[in-house]
């Protein structure tokens, strides 16, 4: 059984084969990725994923704003940045708008699933429990 299901949504191919393929090793089902922010939020609402990752710099709508669209539309789905660039004032940003965590892609890209997992146990202590209380 998976830990949760997720989404990804990456502008380049390469990367969310990869960042599929690490999430699938660390026990996540991957129910869909997308390319830009459109199609994700497509995805989002109609497989109301538990987890959607994001990548920051998208393109025609960028990551700052689908997360607060994503956060908006399906207020239970655990939002997490993906991206290239360590900025704290961009992070605060992303974490104003409705993400979670905020995670650079870097060498560490195969810990990802692992470094998800926390935070989805983090979020589940946080959020869920008290809603199941």
């Amino acid at each position: 059984m998976a830990i949760a299901s997720a989404v990804i949504i990456d502008d380049e191919p390469s990367l969310r084969l990869v960042v599929s393929k690490v999430m699938r090793e660390a026990g996540f089902e991957v129910l869909a990725t997308a390319g830009d922010a459109e199609e994700g939020l497509e995805k989002v609402a109609e497989l109301n994923p538990d987890i959607t990752l994001v990548d920051l710099n998208l393109p025609h709508v960028n990551g700052v704003e689908l997360t607060r669209r994503i956060a908006d539309s399906a207020p239970h789905t655990l939002i997490l940045i993906l991206t290239g660039v360590a900025d704290g004032r961009v992070a605060d940003e992303c974490l104003g708008a409705g993400a979670f965590h905020y995670f650079v892609k870097d060498e560490r890209i195969t810990s990802l699933g692992e470094r998800v997992r926390e935070q989805w146990d983090e979020y589940r202590r946080k959020f869920l429990h008290h809603e199941n209380s």
